[in-house]
């Protein structure tokens, strides 16, 4: 989780407030979402294996989501001066279902696939696997389809951004029980992800290189490759920084606990500032990453705590 907001908030920097700095594998920043996506489905058939009460599972899943959410786009619209009765459609968490212009379409996203879990899960406990083949079948297709009758929308872009994720959800919910079953994988299977996440870097750099942006996202053409590359990031990345400084952990674990929080503060503050921020070299871009990442990651703290503090209060009268 800590990896995955870094690239996406590296990716996100770069792209609207330098551009011209965006480079590979800068560029494919935004698969941090896809990581996020895949570790969710994988955590979340940890805790539907603990309680697999569907009201217990709801209100979880709302009260981690709903809280910091509704603090930032409020801030978002009071900041701005937008505040209006539209503020309440982005607060319902369904804008990107809603034909307004929408908060953070992620939220939506990762709303959607926490309702469609528990039904997921009555037809994985029957067909196992088949259940999973359907789903990326589904994905695949939907997002095809809705490519074809909407590519020139780049308004309803976000809808393909969903409908590309919903395979990577899916395979996260997989690995989530063959993790709970206690499966290895054997030297094989890790040479053939290995290869296979090879081969997608190489779709995703020749892509960029071939078709523009605009393009790229009104197919999913730079969402697909995740598919096969998302689940190697997530098997190798813990092996990888077992061999480095603890601090290195330690940092990328807090910058994890907060991430929902960072990924609500980061696009404000980018919200905020637009496109006025201009800087002349790749060091003084650096510079600024840090300022504005070290910003992040203070306001995001603040508003973690203070959810948290909030709830230990609520759970403490009501208890």
């Amino acid at each position: 989780m800590g990896f995955a907001i870094l690239w996406i908030i590296l990716f996100h920097f770069y792209k609207i407030l330098n551009p011209e700095y965006l480079i590979f594998p800068i560029s494919i920043g935004y698969g941090g979402v896809d990581v996020f996506l895949f570790l969710s489905g994988f955590g979340i058939f940890y805790s539907w294996k603990k309680d697999n009460r569907i009201g217990s599972f709801y209100k979880k899943r709302f009260l981690r989501i709903f809280p910091a959410f509704a603090i930032v786009v409020l801030a978002k619209d009071i900041l701005t001066k937008s505040l209006s009765l539209a503020t309440l459609s982005k607060l319902s968490m369904f804008g990107l279902w809603l034909p307004i212009p929408h908060t953070y379409w992620y939220i939506s996203a990762i709303m959607a696939f926490y309702f469609l879990f528990p039904f997921y899960m009555k037809f994985y406990s029957k067909y196992k696997e088949k259940s999973l083949w359907t789903m990326i079948l589904v994905g695949v297709f939907m997002t095809s389809i809705y490519t074809f009758i909407n590519h020139s929308d780049s308004y309803r872009n976000d809808v393909i951004f969903f409908l590309s994720r919903i395979p990577i959800f899916f395979i996260g919910v997989t690995f989530g029980r063959l993790s709970v079953d206690g499966l290895c994988l054997n030297k094989n299977k890790i040479i053939m992800m290995l290869v296979l996440a090879i081969v997608s870097l190489g779709i995703l750099y020749v892509t960029q290189q071939l078709f523009s942006y605009t393009f790229l996202q009104n197919t999913a053409l730079n969402n697909y490759p995740f598919i096969f590359l998302t689940p190697f990031l997530c098997v190798m990345l813990p092996v990888i920084l077992s061999k480095t400084p603890i601090w290195i952990n330690r940092t990328l674990s807090f910058l994890g606990t907060i991430s929902l929080e960072l990924y609500l503060i980061h696009l404000l503050f980018i919200t905020l500032v637009g496109g006025g921020f201009v800087v002349d070299s790749w060091i003084d871009s650096i510079l600024a990453f840090f300022v504005f990442l070290t910003l992040c990651i203070i306001a995001s703290w603040i508003l973690h705590m203070m959810i948290r503090k909030f709830m230990i209060v609520c759970k403490t009268v009501r208890d």
